[in-house]
């Protein structure tokens, strides 16, 4: 728990050195995807790309990735 905490802290801060350290899964990268759109994070967008996030996931909002950046 303590781990996806700060994992979600450095998402919205932009923290990508930060989140690459502490990323461990696709599922991770997937789930931080719209957050880090939302903020207009674009180094980390692209590093939870890398790391296999999926642009078409749809989070319990409604929203995806693509939502949010618009």
């Amino acid at each position: 728990a303590e781990r996806q905490r700060a994992l979600r802290n450095a998402t919205l801060r932009g923290e990508t050195e930060v989140v690459d350290l502490l990323l461990d899964s696709e599922a991770s990268a997937a789930a931080l995807l719209p957050e880090a759109a939302l903020k207009g994070h674009g180094k980390l967008v692209e590093l939870l790309l890398d790391r296999g996030a999926d642009v078409q996931r749809v989070t319990e909002a409604g929203s995806t990735a693509l939502h949010e950046a618009a």
